[in-house]
């Protein structure tokens, strides 16, 4: 409801905010073709005339017979309160549209105008579409005016939507109609065309070997055409330094013959005597020698300058080779491209070009001094790896001689252990024959022990006249 009551939520105030709407409303103009110029600036700070015009164009949106009256603020004001803008819109706002406190409001009342007229248009796309294809929706039309002309008893209404009703259905039975026989059409056709696919692809490794024949092919005749480019660049430059020669050498005729029929004129308007006629003779005969002789040389300058293009071309095939090289040295070594970690930002790339000097003796040079440009980054980078290569070998020698000492510690504990083993093996001999030893002595012992005791038993069981003496025996005995 429109009414002053209502707070708008929107952060309406919010730089980002009006950034957001200003594009959104300069992008709904420009797609609906605005009659009128529009930047962003007008948007951000409009004039009274640049706002009646955007609301003019967006008025004649929702009702094409729409025109301003005489007060532009009263009519503006009138039409969002028929909209039912939910909030207030003063006057003076109207007023002085491009004030600070004023534009924010007036700009989300448009954009809210803008979002009003998209719905409207989508919701009357989407209920043209329904009333096209919906067919419970023209039924239940067909219901409520076929209700109301029963209520008014219309007969004759009712007949007329009668047959409307079976006219559009007849009408849809045909399209259907029409557009199954266009499916049932279209299936056969790609029926056929499956079919050709499938007795094509028999065919298909000849064609593929084919193919890659006219590839090749298509490669060698781009090599040619290369080779024949840079040739008949060759031969245009040479026809067009000829034409030169051959202008300035025809300029040098036309005054050769003016001077010649000069002299003509000369020679017969004055008295010669029969030395003169024999001088001018031999003078003639003189002049033609050296002209023959001048027409060898030049023939014979000719050739050799047709020797130096043929080995000028073959010496650039050769730079070009040299070029490729360098180029995979170069992203080898990671100098090219300029993006490469030792490239440092710089294009090294090397390609031939021509400069005046060498366009006039038709000979191709590089577009960049090698020697003075490139020798100090190859040496920067050689000077790199060779200090990387020092440090790698330094680490490497250090890791030999610890493998090496350790290998003669191994070698020292090794013998340490073989040392322990021979002393453990002859104290175990020892051991084994001192316990040899010991066992001879506990069986004697025991021999020992045993006949004593068998002489205790008889001594004790046995009565002898020769007791005194034994006891001696066994005293002894047991002495030992």
């Amino acid at each position: 409801m429109y009414g002053a009551t209502v707070r708008d939520d929107r952060p309406i105030h919010d730089r980002n905010y009006i950034d957001s709407q200003v594009t959104f409303l300069l992008g709904f103009l420009c797609e609906n073709h605005f009659n009128h110029t529009i930047t962003q600036r007008d948007l951000r700070h409009p004039t009274s005339k640049k706002f009646g015009e955007v609301v003019h164009f967006l008025f004649r949106k929702i009702d094409p017979t729409f025109r301003f009256k005489k007060n532009v603020v009263n009519d503006v004001h009138t039409m969002f309160k028929g909209l039912s803008y939910p909030v207030q819109i003063s006057k003076t706002s109207l007023s002085a549209v491009g004030s600070a406190h004023a534009w924010p409001t007036l700009l989300a009342s448009l954009t809210w105008l803008v979002d009003l007229i998209c719905y409207d248009t989508k919701a009357q796309e989407l209920q043209a579409a329904q009333k096209n294809d919906d067919v419970n929706a023209m039924f239940f039309e067909y219901l409520c005016n076929a209700y109301d002309s029963f209520m008014a008893n219309d007969d004759e209404k009712y007949a007329e939507l009668d047959e409307e009703l079976a006219d559009t259905f007849r009408q849809r039975d045909d399209e259907i109609i029409h557009e199954t026989e266009n499916i049932v059409s279209k299936n056969e056709q790609l029926r056929k065309e499956l079919e050709e696919l499938r007795a094509a692809a028999s065919s298909l490794p000849t064609l593929e070997e084919k193919h890659k024949m006219y590839q090749d092919d298509l490669l060698k005749f781009d090599e040619h055409l290369m080779k024949m480019s840079k040739v008949k660049e060759a031969h245009t430059t040479r026809t067009n330094t000829n034409e030169l020669k051959l202008k300035t050498k025809r300029v040098k005729l036309e005054k050769a013959e003016t001077k010649r029929n000069e002299l003509r004129e000369q020679l017969r308007s004055q008295d010669l005597s029969a030395q003169d006629v024999e001088r001018i003779s031999q003078d003639r005969q003189r002049l033609r020698a050296e002209m023959n002789s001048a027409e060898e040389v030049k023939e014979e300058l000719s050739s050799r300058v047709w020797d130096i293009e043929q080995k000028g071309n073959e010496m650039i095939l050769s730079l070009d080779k040299q070029i490729r090289g360098y180029t995979e040295l170069g992203t080898q070594l990671k100098v090219l491209p300029s993006t490469s970690k030792n490239a440092q930002g710089h294009n090294y790339e090397v390609s031939i070009t021509s400069n005046d000097i060498m366009k006039r003796l038709e000979v191709s040079v590089l577009n960049v001094d090698v020697k003075k440009m490139m020798k100090p980054v190859i040496a920067s980078v050689s000077e790199k790896y060779k200090q990387k290569l020092i440090n790698t070998r330094t680490t490497s020698l250090e890791l030999n001689a610890a493998v090496h000492m350790t290998t003669e510690m191994k070698v020292e504990r090794q013998d340490d252990i073989d040392a322990f083993n021979q002393q453990v093996m002859k104290v175990d001999e020892q051991i084994a024959r001192e316990k040899d030893s010991m066992d001879m002595s506990i069986a004697q012992a025991k021999t020992e022990m045993e006949s004593c005791e068998e002489l205790i038993y008889k001594l004790r069981h046995e009565p002898s006249p020769n007791m005194s003496s034994l006891r001696n025996e066994l005293r002894e005995v047991k002495a030992q």
